[in-house]
């Protein structure tokens, strides 16, 4: 992540604002559109351009489609001002993990031989939401070198329950 420290000073003020005025959903959204925007190459060039005025910048973004609140606006202001807009794809990436975490979800990876079913990805998510205490949101990632079984890997931990996992386990019990 670019600049963390810069990065989670930004999310974790949006954040607490977002929870104040109980507007968590509305600042996602702008973020994801400012994140979108500033996903062109062009336009990063333009918002990085010393000889554009920030007035002007700002100008441009007021009259775009992307609906903006008193305190988005301001928090924009801040981002070009300081020539920060290049982190907000972090910053947003940044308060959509504070946002799971308010709600009590944790992302995970689910590591399969095959693409599963939604169903079958549905029933793997709610084992691991029973193990791991919060509702679990899993994503399914193909990986041919598992033999069978998954392996879910949370930002903070991992879960092997694959047949090389489980091999592996078995050969280092009988090595002891």
């Amino acid at each position: 992540m670019k600049n963390s420290s810069t990065t989670n000073r930004y999310s974790d003020a949006i954040f607490d604002i977002a929870r104040e005025d109980k507007e968590v959903d509305s600042w996602k959204l702008f973020l994801e559109d400012l994140s979108e925007v500033f996903g062109d190459l062009k336009i990063v060039e333009f918002f990085q351009d010393p000889k554009i005025s920030n007035k002007n910048k700002l100008e441009l973004i007021s009259n775009s489609e992307i609906k903006t609140s008193t305190r988005q606006l301001n928090f924009l202001r801040l981002i070009i001002e300081k020539g920060n807009a290049y982190l907000l794809d972090s910053i947003l990436t940044r308060f959509n993990k504070l946002v799971d975490s308010l709600n009590g979800i944790k992302r995970a990876d689910v590591i399969t031989a095959f693409k599963l079913e939604q169903e079958e990805l549905d029933k793997i998510n709610k084992k691991l939401s029973d193990l791991v205490g919060s509702k679990v949101v899993g994503v399914n990632l193909v990986d041919r070198k598992i033999l069978g079984g998954f392996i879910a890997k949370f930002d903070d931990q991992m879960l092997d329950m694959s047949i090389k996992g489980k091999l592996d386990r078995l050969k280092e019990s009988i090595i002891d």
